[in-house]
């Protein structure tokens, strides 16, 4: 019997999770087996309720966070001490084990992810549910994508309850939970396909990294040694070839900052005015935005549409926002948040204004003023701030340099996104037995 049953509200949640569940179980295959969740299962448990040390330190434990990507994420494991070996041994991981999201703002609900047995030694955390499968029954890949399946579906959502602003799902309700498994040879034929549309976009946010990586380098090289093989020379801005000079900011183009037109008038937005806040810089090209103004909205506070190639940075937002930059793809006004730089063409390029800008961004927070918890950096720090300078043809050639690096990354960002639409329309179809795995079973046989 499900908690709370006696309770109307309860009752209602409780129906339209049945709604939810029994509507995607009828779209099944009638071979596959219907089963409540605890069937499948040899033990579901809550993890250690234990608070986490603030330092790497100890053993490393799960939480929210870990799970990324349907994956877990070693770098984002919390860490506790004090803990006894037989507490140890009690929480520690299995592979196999599947990970299981019950307590956590409404979108994290119900997200999955099977152990593989890395880190070798992982601790079971608080707000996640330790599953252990009946593999004579379920593969737990197999489990993990009906999650999956289920978590797209809004399944999980359902049977959320209410609690101080967050979603939760009690162990009771994940353990009448209703799932229809296929047999085992079509589990594995169809684990096997969507793991290779998995590791093939694995493999590209991979790619993606090491471009990221090289541009990173690459950038720090131009701006030290230049294209040309000069000799180098130390400067108050470091290290760059003889014939550059050094310029400020102010030195280079019109340097201004937008405005938010009052919250309270609706008329002022909505419009058809790009209007860019520091949430939509990009370290790269800004052609669209989450928010637009009307003209009125404009007017209101006597801002200015800035051109296509205007560069922007970020001056509010603490260490995770401070620096951030974009340049307009499109004309657009900013509020008072982004710092607009209107280069002057002749003396530098946009995109290599772009660039520097990018290189010097670990450098700002040390020029951040103000008492407030998240310091800030003014209009005054960015028209004070120098950076190399070569000549205009120079800079060309470092932001075409550079631009074909975006470009490569750019390629494998829509790769990686398409091999997530194909993995999503894969789930679909072989989770409703619309595509059936027996083809792929006969193929493996032959």
């Amino acid at each position: 019997m499900l908690e709370n049953e006696c309770n109307p509200v309860t009752r209602l949640a409780d129906r339209h999770h049945l709604t939810v569940i029994e509507s995607l179980l009828n779209e099944l295959p009638s071979h596959w087996k219907r089963i409540q969740l605890k069937n499948a299962l040899n033990s579901i448990s809550s993890g250690l309720a234990i608070e986490q040390d603030k330092v790497r330190a100890g053993y490393p434990i799960t939480r929210i966070e870990t799970m990324t990507h349907e994956r877990i994420d070693a770098t984002k494991v919390g860490y506790v001490s004090g803990v006894s070996p037989a507490t140890v041994e009690s929480y520690r991981l299995q592979i196999g084990d599947i990970l299981f999201s019950n307590i956590n703002s409404e979108p994290q609900v119900g997200r999955s992810v099977v152990f593989e047995g890395h880190p070798p030694l992982l601790l079971h955390g608080m707000n996640l549910l330790r599953l252990e499968v009946n593999e004579h029954i379920v593969l737990p890949s197999m489990l993990n994508y009906i999650f999956i399946f289920y978590r797209i579906h809004g399944a999980f959502r359902s049977i959320a309850s209410r609690a101080v602003g967050q979603a939760s799902i009690n162990r009771g309700r994940v353990e009448s939970m209703k799932i229809a498994i296929p047999p085992m040879d079509e589990q594995q034929a169809i684990i096997k396909a969507l793991r290779a549309v998995q590791q093939a976009k694995k493999a590209r946010e991979r790619e993606i990294e090491l471009g990221h990586e090289h541009k990173a380098a690459l950038m720090k090289h131009l701006f030290s040694y230049g294209t040309r093989g000069e000799i180098t020379k130390q400067t108050e801005v470091g290290q760059m070839p003889e014939g550059w000079s050094i310029a400020a900011l102010r030195d280079l183009g019109e340097i201004q900052s937008g405005g938010t037109p009052s919250r309270t008038k609706a008329e002022f937005y909505n419009g058809d005015i790009t209007w860019v806040k520091t949430l939509d810089l990009n370290e790269g090209v800004v052609a669209k935005t989450e928010e637009s103004i009307t003209s009125q909205g404009l007017k209101s506070v006597r801002g200015k549409i800035r051109p296509i190639d205007t560069v922007m940075v970020a001056m509010y937002g603490g260490a995770g926002t401070v620096g951030k930059t974009g340049i307009l793809g499109v004309p657009a006004a900013t509020n008072q948040a982004v710092c607009c730089i209107m280069p002057n063409s002749e003396r530098v390029d946009p995109f290599y204004l772009l660039y520097c800008l990018i290189g010097i961004r670990p450098t700002w927070m040390s020029q951040a003023i103000g008492t407030r918890k998240d310091p800030n950096i003014n209009k005054g720090i960015v028209q004070k701030l120098k950076i190399p300078l070569p000549s205009i043809e120079e800079q060309h050639e470092i932001k075409s340099i550079l631009q074909a690096c975006d470009a490569k990354i750019s390629i494998l960002k829509n790769e990686t996104k398409l091999l997530q639409e194909v993995f999503t329309t894969m789930l679909e179809e072989f989770m409703t037995g619309r595509l059936s795995s027996k083809p792929l079973i006969e193929v493996a046989t032959a």
